[in-house]
């Protein structure tokens, strides 16, 4: 959810985010975000989520009939993740917080094709 929250805004702002497929891991980023001590982006994306009627719904269809609806303007939010973004630290809590808990993010056996 980090991953796709961070890749969608930067590719096409939180509209591309909202309208894709990936705008189904939104509360999830949220958490990541909150997990991770990134305050700032936990703001950023609680208002976004605010501009579409506070809970953006978890079907794509229903979230993009939302985007048309509302309409929001994200352009301001859009602006303040990039700005955050160019802070030369801005992965280096993420790293840590992978780094504090691994075995979370291990994977030990083998993965059979069905």
């Amino acid at each position: 959810a980090y991953h796709w929250y961070l890749s969608e805004v930067n590719n096409g702002g939180h509209d591309q985010f909202y309208d894709n497929s990936t705008g189904i891991v939104w509360p999830d980023a949220l958490k990541a975000f909150r997990a991770i001590g990134r305050p700032e982006v936990v703001s950023i994306i609680e208002e976004s989520a605010l501009r579409l009627g506070g809970n953006p719904s978890l079907d794509r269809e229903v979230r993009q009939h939302q985007l048309e609806e509302m309409n929001p303007d994200f352009e301001d939010l859009d602006h303040d993740l990039f700005k955050l973004e160019e802070q030369p630290d801005f992965d280096l809590k993420a790293l840590e917080f992978i780094r504090v808990h691994r075995t979370q993010f291990y994977f030990s056996g083998t993965v059979q094709k069905t």
